[in-house]
C-alpha cells in the first residue's frame, strides 16, 4: 500500500514539474498612478468592484504591480485598469489592453482635475478613456 501511494506521489509530483514553468508562470505589470487631485481615487481591475482594491492618494504617485498573464503569454492576456473617486465610486477612467502592451507603455497614469471633471492620460498608443 505504502509503495502504491508512493508511486502515485512521485508521478503526481513529475506530471506537476512539468506542469511548472508554464501553469505558474507570469509576469507582473507596474502601474503608476500619478495623481495631481486633492481627491482620493481608487484603481480597481474589475467594474463590479465594491471598495478600493488600491488607493490612489491625492497629490502623490503610486505604485501598483498586478501578475498578469498566468500560464499564458503577456499579450493573450489582458488587464483592466479602472480608476474612481473615492469618495462616490464615480468612473473617470476605464481601459483593458494586453499584459505586452501595458509593459512595453510604462503604464503610467496622470491625473488631472478641471473644475468639477477629471482628466486621466496614459501611456498607452492611441487615445486614453478619461470620464
Amino acid at each position: 500500500m505504502r509503495v502504491a501511494l508512493g508511486a502515485v506521489l512521485a508521478c503526481v509530483g513529475i506530471a506537476s514539474a512539468g506542469c511548472f514553468p508554464t501553469c505558474l508562470r507570469h509576469s507582473e505589470v507596474e502601474l503608476t498612478f500619478i495623481n495631481t487631485t486633492d481627491s482620493l481615487l481608487c484603481y480597481h481591475l474589475y467594474r463590479d468592484n465594491t471598495g478600493c482594491l488600491d488607493e490612489i492618494k491625492p497629490n502623490g504617485q503610486t505604485t501598483w504591480i498586478p501578475g498578469c498573464g498566468y500560464g499564458a503569454d503577456d499579450d493573450a492576456f489582458d488587464l483592466n485598469v479602472i480608476i474612481t473617486v473615492s469618495s462616490d465610486g464615480h468612473e473617470i477612467y476605464g481601459r483593458r489592453s494586453n499584459c505586452k502592451q501595458w509593459n512595453d507603455a510604462h503604464a503610467t497614469f496622470i491625473i488631472k482635475r478641471f473644475s468639477d471633471q477629471f482628466v486621466v492620460t496614459d501611456s498607452l498608443p492611441g487615445a486614453p478613456v478619461s470620464r
